[in-house]
């Protein structure tokens, strides 16, 4: 589910609260009838707990409220399902017969730092935890930004957007002893924020290690998910070193085509195999995390992973400690072969689809017509024919059964002949054991 952060600011004309004393205060410059009061609304299932995806009591964010109003950095709480001033003296007006629009930029986590005394001074040096273990340096890590434009005396929105990178590792293992740390080794936790547009520069060097925190973990499926976030970097390759029970460590390199990109999640998946206790790497993408689409957008990407390269065949299903809620992307070798290596055990189902879309011309499964009530064998060996979702012409009837592989647990490599849909020919699968 794609959510976002929004904050609404209600501009209250003669409020209540402040009809009696507007006789008796006078602020420069400032109408005190009509002050900005905020309030939190819910959008599209937005849940206030502490998470990465809301905001919970006892957060603080940053408000800057541009000329001709010149406020900078109030410190504001959330309460529940609103949000208050930590100071009174604090409190932000429209000025007097305003009529021109004013920028609003407002920030979280709130930072006590006096070089934020006006948007001028809006960079600064932004630095995530090394340790992101708990729950609280994790979160306080994660910076987002709100910036918008209004009309005088408007209602306000301000949607957030995550402007560093996260990671989400997830891992199966087949090791008797349980993870106990895992670590991102060569990845950069420090760069220059500029809070009026959410850019990043001057990154400092990828030399730098964090501690994940652990998000999840399965004790019947022995699958944990570690995240972690860091500074957007087009060109990392971070090592994984995980730690077990005992202090044995294990490390993998992610290879050169990861990317994370600010705004998104870069995710990765693999397997810790108890033959040979070796890492095996399975997959690579980019999510969409919260991007700060507008209010009125409805946008669910819940298993719609987006992988680094797009216009990609990939394998989807119960394979490599997935739910069907992740690609495993495939290497196109030829026009028309796409292969991929997998670790797959004994009952598990896949099909295949395109571009990370499960629309009927771009997922491939078995004949509906082949044995099999839910799902297909697919024999060693021999190539299988294959069906597009709606294909229904020969008397094949529309939708496609998932596959297994007809084998024991083990090594496979398995060979995706497309084709192109609508054509003569239908798509084609070969596995061979590896």
């Amino acid at each position: 589910m794609r959510r976002q952060y929004i904050i609404t600011f209600f501009s209250l004309v003669a409020a209540m609260l402040f009809a009696g004393c507007a006789k008796d205060v006078s602020v420069a410059g400032l109408d005190v009838s009509k002050p900005v009061q905020f309030t939190t609304s819910s959008v599209n299932e937005y849940v206030f707990k502490s998470t990465e995806t809301a905001l919970s009591t006892g957060d603080y964010i940053g408000v800057f409220a541009g000329s001709p109003i010149s406020r900078n950095n109030v410190k504001m709480r959330v309460n529940g399902s609103a949000l208050e001033y930590t100071d009174d003296a604090d409190r932000i007006y429209w000025t007097t017969g305003q009529t021109v629009a004013s920028n609003f930029v407002a920030y979280e986590p709130w930072i006590a730092d006096d070089s934020f005394a006006s948007l001028s001074d809006k960079q600064r040096v932004w630095t995530v935890n090394s340790d992101q273990s708990s729950d609280a340096n994790f979160y306080a890590s994660d910076l987002k930004v709100a910036n918008v434009n209004v009309a005088a005396e408007a209602d306000v929105d301000l949607v957030f957007n995550h402007i560093l990178g996260k990671v989400t590792l997830t891992i199966t293992s087949q090791l008797a002893s349980p993870l106990t740390q895992v670590e991102l080794v060569n990845v950069i936790t420090s760069g220059t924020v500029d809070l009026d547009d959410g850019t990043i520069s001057s990154p400092g060097a990828r030399t730098s290690t964090v501690i994940a925190h652990q998000k999840s973990f399965n004790s019947g499926t022995k699958v944990y998910v570690y995240e972690a976030i860091l500074i957007p970097d087009a060109s990392a390759q971070p090592s994984i070193r995980i730690t077990v029970e005992g202090g044995t460590t294990y490390t993998y390199t992610l290879d050169s085509s990861f990317s994370l990109v600010k705004g998104a999640n870069a995710t990765a998946a693999f397997t810790i195999l108890r033959p040979g206790l070796s890492a095996v790497f399975s997959s690579m993408s980019v999510a969409s995390w919260d991007s700060g689409v507008n209010a009125s957008s409805n946008v669910n990407t819940e298993g719609r992973s987006k992988s680094i390269a797009n216009n990609k065949w990939a394998i989807v299903g119960t394979i490599m400690g997935t739910n069907w809620d992740e690609d495993i992307m495939m290497s196109n070798t030829s026009d028309n072969t796409w292969q991929i290596d997998i670790y797959y055990q004994a009952g598990e189902e896949f099909k295949f689809r395109y571009n990370h879309s499960w629309d009927d011309n771009k997922t491939i499964g078995a004949k509906k017509s082949d044995s099999g009530s839910d799902y297909v064998s697919i024999d060693l060996g021999t190539d299988k024919v294959l069906k597009y979702n709606d294909y229904s012409y020969d008397g094949e009837a529309s939708g496609a059964k998932n596959m297994r592989i007809n084998g024991s647990t083990g090594w496979y490599t398995i060979y995706l002949h497309p084709y192109t849909y609508g054509g003569s020919n239908w798509p084609t699968v070969y596995i061979a054991s590896k």
